[in-house]
């Protein structure tokens, strides 16, 4: 049993030393391979970020239009009640 380890330990050891060029090369094409497909993925989730932001954005601004919108209709709603309440200045003398 001890034998066929070490013959196999041998084995190996010689076939990785016969073919380690061919397998760097192999390595190496499959971790530019990788690389690519990672740097592909990171794009993607940036460009679904930028519209997931850029969404957020339209709805925020459309949310201060409205709010612009309701101040306006309060302050000119405010100011009418005001003139409405104050006496002239006729009343006053």
């Amino acid at each position: 049993m001890l034998r066929s380890f070490l013959a196999g330990v041998l084995t190996g050891g010689l076939a990785v030393w016969l073919f380690r060029d061919d397998i760097q090369r192999y390595l190496d094409a499959q971790a530019a391979l990788a690389r690519r497909r990672a740097a592909d993925r990171i794009q993607a989730v940036g460009e679904t970020a930028g519209r997931a932001f850029d969404g957020a954005a339209r709805g925020l601004h459309r949310a201060e239009e409205m709010l612009d919108h309701g101040k306006a209709q309060v302050s000119e709603t405010l100011r009418a009640a005001e003139r409405t309440v104050r006496p002239s200045r006729a009343a006053e003398a």
